[in-house]
């Protein structure tokens, strides 16, 4: 269990930084969710959770949904940026 717990904090401050390290507890907890939904999946005669479209859809939907919260409210209407090209001039884009 710790190392698990040390190789998803190295991840999340190798690519997010220390800013990033508030959102950990999260990131550990979808990983074992992720982690248990696949092992399950290895005892005979039961199913994987998520193989299912709609728990792939509803974690997927939900970080999505955050990320764009957060975003916005960190960076304020900046941060609508992302959406656009890298190269987009800025009477097309807001």
């Amino acid at each position: 269990m710790e190392a698990t717990y040390q190789f998803i904090y190295s991840l999340v401050r190798e690519q997010s930084g220390l800013k990033g390290l508030k959102y950990f507890p999260h990131f550990l907890s979808l990983f074992l969710l992720i982690l248990f939904f696949n092992l399950s999946g290895l005892v005979p005669f039961s199913f994987t959770a998520s193989s299912h479209i709609v728990i792939t859809f509803g974690i997927a939907l939900s970080y999505f949904i955050a990320w764009i919260i957060i975003g916005v409210k960190d960076l304020g209407a900046s941060f609508l940026y992302v959406f656009c090209p890298k190269n987009m001039r800025f009477g097309y884009c807001p």
